[in-house]
């Protein structure tokens, strides 16, 4: 029975990930069809929020890696490294791209 709530315990991280995936993947319709449902002049508000939000997400992954420089490099897919960090860079890209579109006053 010990041998099984370990097995248990340790698979657990690895479906929290998954799942935490999972839940991101969920939210990009709703984030992209916001300007539908969401009332016309609440949508800067909401966009700026999310932005925040996102942002935050995104800091998190930087903050990471910057203390374990070597992460993308475990496991045994040595295309990983290169998939993660173009999907890391496609992000920045994208957060970038929103200071391009917003006027300096409203920038966060």
């Amino acid at each position: 029975m010990k041998k099984e709530h370990e097995r248990e315990l340790g698979r657990t991280p690895l479906a929290a990930l998954v799942f935490l995936s999972r839940a991101i993947d969920g939210f990009c319709i709703p984030v992209r069809e916001a300007e539908r449902w969401i009332e016309p002049a609440d949508v800067p508000s909401f966009a700026k929020e999310l932005e925040n939000h996102v942002r935050a997400l995104g800091e998190f992954f930087d903050e990471y890696l910057a203390k374990h420089p070597g992460a993308l490099r475990r496991g045994d897919d040595p295309e990983n490294e290169y998939v993660v960090e173009q999907e890391l860079a496609s992000a920045r890209t994208s957060l970038g791209l929103i200071a391009l579109i917003t006027p300096r006053q409203e920038r966060p």
